[in-house]
């Protein structure tokens, strides 16, 4: 009997916590027997590669869907024309995070709205007065953004970033949303940028080099900030995507499950 496989599409997926976690995902959710299957890609790929991977999904029978990281925005833009039905948050966004299939038919779906709300209000009330920075122009902080904006009905770079915060009032959140630190090396602000005091500080990604979320935590202290990685996003993210891909409700205590089983995998923190 073939396997049903689940492709994940990234840049480096082999390094993902969840490579080695889906398998305890799949049982503590009931999903039997599904195979995840890793598809990397380098940054800004020729469309040519994302339609490939997208139509094997489409026309594969074994295949159940896909979790889209990176290329969120790429993929979107390169297949649109192969998806069959497209979700209002992946129309306003411009962007895929999951592929799902429903009777025959390829919906892209985007998850990001829906995922990042679910992790920032875990530690960051909307009803907090100070002002949002959100630092990237990819998938990420335009899915925050939208989320942001809903619910309350953003060298030369670098230097601008460090101005746009210091300029933020106190209780202010601070968001790496630019994949720096992961995907590409580095931070988007320098050494010399101040957090606002009593301010929040997100870095979205939980692996990788991450010096942005090592300079917030050089300040957390004196600034008295409270500072997360990306850590319960990332349970979060796939979380929402395991919801459309199989059909399911992934309620809290289901989260609750799979951020149990998934400990063991969370990076250390020097």
């Amino acid at each position: 009997m073939t396997l049903q496989t689940f492709t994940f599409i990234g840049v480096s997926t082999g390094q993902s916590a969840a490579t080695r976690l889906f398998p305890a995902w799949t049982t503590e959710l009931g999903l039997g027997d599904v195979r995840l299957v890793g598809c990397d890609l380098p940054i800004h790929a020729p469309p040519d590669r994302y339609r490939e991977v997208v139509a094997r999904i489409k026309t594969d029978e074994h295949e159940l869907g896909g979790l889209v990281t990176t290329h969120k925005i790429d993929v979107f833009e390169a297949c649109r024309d192969l998806f069959d039905v497209v979700d209002d948050y992946a129309q306003l966004c411009g962007e895929t995070s999951c592929l799902a299939k429903r009777n025959g038919q390829l919906w892209a779906f985007a998850t990001d709205p829906i995922s990042c709300g679910r992790a920032l209000a875990e530690f960051y009330s909307l009803a907090e007065r100070g002002e949002v920075l959100c630092l990237g122009a990819g998938g990420w902080a335009v899915a925050i953004t939208v989320h942001l904006r809903q619910q309350r009905s953003a060298s030369h770079i670098t230097g601008t970033n460090d101005r746009l915060i210091g300029d933020l009032p106190a209780g202010s959140l601070v968001i790496n949303a630019t994949g720096m630190g992961k995907d590409t090396p580095g931070s988007p602000i320098t050494e010399a940028a101040i957090f606002p005091e009593r301010g929040y500080v997100w870095e979205l990604n939980y692996r990788g080099e991450l010096e942005f979320l090592y300079q917030a935590q050089r300040q957390q202290a004196g600034r008295h900030l409270r500072v997360e990685d990306g850590w319960r996003y990332f349970i979060h993210g796939w979380a929402a995507v395991m919801e459309r891909v199989f059909a399911m409700d992934v309620d809290g205590e289901k989260i609750a499950r799979l951020a149990r089983v998934s400990e063991s995998e969370r990076p250390k923190r020097g």
